[in-house]
């Protein structure tokens, strides 16, 4: 992997070592500017393993991902610097499974930190494994809770609510492991990821969020948005606010999604229910006209 050309796409250009120091740069520039998206689910109907392709996308493409992406890139990054690390996976949710998502653990002089880049609305950096010791971080008060039966939880705080982000055992994973959730977030019309068009990005004082009907900024307990008018304006939002060019292929993939479809037909019925309703109008007019 080209570590310099990584570094460089998050803004870092100075030689690092693999201590806490450069973990908390890392991480809080990764998650500044790298998107958490899922259109590749949409436009290709599938998650690249292969360290390459994602290398290809999310660096040199400048693109995003979810967290079996983005995480999975992170981890092959920190450990080709030198960083102790391991895969592990975690449960969203009360139904889920504990591989839908996947994080790694950094153990740093016999310290161990989650660091995450791939979770969405999260830590900015690295959480310290210290079971029920409140953490204090520009995102909210962060706790890792043990459960019991070896099962652990991260719980934030934030303007006086607290929920849970998500639960995880301790034993190391493969990504291998998480490819029959992969197939679910990809094909299962329940998936949110499925359900979803989802663009989101950390800001040094909230978040960005882009969906396929609405552009959402968030600061504290302000909430603005702009309505997205057309397939168009959702593109031209992609680059302006995320950076994301697609290329010709994939825009026409993704305007062919049910997302885009759906509101084009929309727009047709209402066009065609229009356009009825005028020749009604002009036919009853002339019945008038002509005494009928």
């Amino acid at each position: 992997m080209d570590t310099r050309a990584y570094l460089n796409r998050i803004g870092i250009n100075e030689e690092l070592k693999p201590d806490l120091e450069s973990l908390r740069l890392i991480q809080s520039r990764h998650l500044l500017s790298i998107p958490f998206e899922n259109l590749n689910i949409h436009i290709y109907n599938r998650l690249s393993p292969d360290p390459e392709e994602l290398f290809d996308k999310i660096v040199l493409q400048r693109r995003g991902g979810v967290c079996y992406e983005l995480n999975y890139l992170y981890m092959l990054l920190l450990e080709e610097m030198g960083y102790d690390i391991s895969l592990h996976g975690g449960k969203a949710g009360d139904n889920g499974s504990f591989f839908d998502h996947s994080f790694p653990i950094v153990n740093i002089d016999g310290q161990r930190y989650i660091t995450d880049v791939g979770f969405g609305d999260n830590f900015l950096y690295p959480l310290e494994f210290k079971p029920d010791v409140p953490q204090f971080d520009p995102k909210g008060i962060f706790t890792v809770e043990y459960e019991g039966g070896g099962y652990y939880s991260v719980y934030k705080e934030l303007e006086g609510k607290r929920f849970r982000e998500y639960t995880f055992p301790l034993n190391k994973r493969k990504l291998s492991d998480f490819n029959d959730r992969k197939v679910f977030y990809t094909t299962d019309p329940s998936s949110h990821f499925f359900k979803n068009l989802i663009v989101s990005m950390e800001l040094e004082n909230g978040r960005i969020s882009l969906k396929q009907n609405k552009l959402l900024f968030t600061e504290g307990k302000e909430r603005r948005w702009i309505r997205v008018e057309s397939f168009n304006h959702y593109v031209n939002l992609l680059f302006e606010y995320f950076g994301i060019v697609l290329t010709p292929s994939e825009r026409r993939k993704l305007k062919h999604t049910k997302f885009w479809n759906k509101r084009h037909n929309r727009k047709k019925t209402h066009a065609l229910l229009l356009a009825s309703s005028v020749r009604q109008n002009f036919s009853n007019r002339i019945g008038s006209f002509l005494g009928e």
